[in-house]
């Protein structure tokens, strides 16, 4: 049986437009190999909200599935990236497991 779990990640604090040699700096939830949902450094707060699937497993566990899942059976994890506009680099792993449903 498969449910979806809607994901809400909310980012503060954030680095801003600028940090080191990058400008017009945003950070996005990866979704596949591409940045999504761009918010500018800047901002007060950035929300990603996102649906992953919840399935069983073989041996009966839970296991997460989708496009915004990242990694293999128990190590999925979901990815917050960040770059300017050319370029986009990995900060942050968000552990599947560890997400707080509310």
């Amino acid at each position: 049986m498969t449910q979806k779990l809607t994901v809400r990640l909310v980012g503060r604090d954030l680095p801003g437009a600028e940090c080191g040699d990058y400008r017009d700096v945003h950070v996005g939830v990866q979704r596949g190999a591409e940045p999504d949902q761009l918010v500018r450094a800047d901002a007060a707060e950035a929300v990603f909200e996102f649906e992953v699937a919840v399935v069983a497993a073989p041996d009966g566990s839970r296991d997460f599935k989708g496009p915004y899942v990242q990694g293999k059976r128990g190590e999925r994890f979901f990815y917050l990236t960040w770059g300017g506009a050319a370029s986009r680099r990995s900060v942050r792993d968000v552990p599947a497991g560890e997400a707080v449903v509310r």
